[in-house]
This record gives structure tokens, C-alpha cells and sequence, in this order.
């Protein structure tokens, strides 16, 4: 009788482990959105939101070491820029940027495996620990490795496969502005840091200038409206996604907003 007995509170004791798997897995969702040779992983938990950012492209990925990520929250779905955590604060001085071949240059594997770990020393030895997170009237500077915010934000590179990470995790609360509040309509938006910050003084000397090609004032870097103007799609595959100042080999211009599905 008690050999039935023990034999049943191990089976008891497994399905009520089997209960809190089921669940934990319930309490875990994940998306995956693609655009632009980037991946976007959307992972939601009970209490936080994490979001995986992943390329191999070298002049996406130059682009976001050279100028950082701004990621915005907008729980109303309607793309409003009233909640973001920008990584890094500043821009990466680069003193040696990585360079990406023309597509019809060949590169020896040693020459791509020296591209790829100057990339990863960048990362791992030079990328700034400020950031900031803005949350509609307050502005909080704070360091991504210890801060009392709950927020975690990091950058990595794989040498091997030539992709660059960026995870940010943070709490649900913080984004917040009512305590009711869901997130099925919730969006996110990503952009190029610098640009997002450069956007006013390149629309007041756009104003100002009389050579401006067509085009210039779509929100591309600084300096960048010379040359081939606003044209250059031509010749180009659909899933390619030129730069906005129309220069192929230019940087690349992340401004790109999606549903999270939660």
C-alpha cells in the first residue's frame, strides 16, 4: 500500500512539474520580423520585453556601430516617439572603421576574418555604457551594465558568422503611462540614433540651399545629399533598400517601425 502511495505522489509531483513548464512556455512569446537585411526578435515575458537585434550586412552593421540605436515604445500603436532608450548615448569615434568591399571586389578569407575582428574589438573594447531612456516627460541617463531602472542593453559580435547583436531588455511597467494599460497594440520603432538627432539641423539647411538635389531632405546623414541626388534605384533587387541620400555605398539609414503582436 504505501509503495502505491509513493507511486503516485511521484506521478503527482511530475505533472505538477509538467504544469509549471506548460505555463512558463505559455508566459514566453516570441516574434520575428525581417526588413532591410535586419532581424527583429520580440520576446515577451510576464514582466519584461526583449527585443534581439541581428545583422551580418558590413554597412548595416557600420552604420549602428558608427551611430547607435534609438528604440521607441508606443503602447497606442500609433508610432509616437514619446518612449525610447537610445544606445549608445554618444556616437562611436571610430579611429578605424570597418570597411565593406564593393560587391565585385574580392576579398581573401584572411582579409574578411581581419574585417570581422577589428569589428569585434570595436564592440568589445570601445562601445560607451551610457544610454539614454526617455519615458514621455522624464529623462534618465544611465549606465546599460548597473543602473536602477531594470534595463539591460548590450552589443555583441560572432566572429565566425559575421553577426552583430543588439539585446535590449527591459522592465513592462517602465513604459507605462497608465497602470491599465496593455500591450496588444503595442509598436516598435527603430532608428539610427545620430540620425534622429540630426534631423533638425538638416532640415533647416536644406531650407538654406539652392544645390540640393531632389530628395535631400529624407532624413539621410548629414553631408550626404551631393553627388547622384535623390535618384540610384535603379539596377537595384527589391529586397535591397538604397540609401535615402542615394549614394549605394553610403551608410545605411535605419528608420523602421513594426507591430510587436503581444
Amino acid at each position: 500500500m504505501k509503495a502505491i502511495i509513493f507511486v503516485l505522489m511521484v506521478f503527482g509531483a511530475m505533472g505538477s512539474v509538467y504544469a509549471h513548464a506548460e505555463k512558463s512556455l505559455i508566459l514566453l512569446d516570441t516574434i520575428s520580423v525581417f526588413n532591410d537585411n535586419i532581424e527583429y526578435q520580440v520576446t515577451d515575458s510576464q514582466t519584461n520585453i526583449t527585443l534581439n537585434i541581428s545583422t551580418e550586412d558590413p554597412r548595416t552593421i557600420q552604420s549602428i556601430l558608427h551611430h547607435g540605436l534609438t528604440v521607441y515604445f508606443d503602447l497606442k500603436g500609433k508610432e509616437k516617439k514619446k518612449v525610447a532608450i537610445t544606445y549608445p548615448k554618444e556616437p562611436l569615434k571610430m579611429a578605424k572603421k570597418p570597411e565593406a568591399a564593393p560587391e565585385n571586389d574580392f576579398q581573401t578569407e584572411a582579409e574578411v576574418m581581419q574585417m570581422r575582428q577589428d569589428i569585434k574589438t570595436l564592440v568589445d573594447d570601445y562601445f560607451s555604457e551610457d544610454a539614454v531612456f526617455l519615458c514621455y516627460d522624464n529623462t534618465d541617463y544611465f549606465n546599460v551594465l548597473l543602473n536602477r531602472l531594470g534595463i539591460i542593453a548590450t552589443y555583441s559580435y560572432n566572429v565566425e558568422d559575421g553577426v552583430l547583436n543588439y539585446q535590449l531588455t527591459l522592465p513592462k511597467e517602465k513604459i507605462k503611462e497608465k497602470s491599465k494599460q496593455d500591450f496588444s497594440k503595442l509598436k516598435i520603432g527603430v532608428v539610427t540614433a545620430q540620425q534622429e538627432k540630426s534631423s533638425t539641423e538638416d532640415r533647416t539647411e536644406d531650407f538654406g540651399s539652392e544645390q540640393r538635389g531632389p530628395g535631400g531632405s529624407g532624413g539621410g546623414p548629414p553631408g550626404g545629399g551631393g553627388g547622384s541626388g535623390g535618384g540610384g534605384r535603379g539596377g537595384q533587387s527589391q529586397d535591397q533598400q538604397p540609401p535615402m541620400d542615394g549614394d549605394e555605398n553610403g551608410p545605411v539609414v535605419i528608420d523602421f517601425w513594426f507591430d510587436a503582436h503581444m
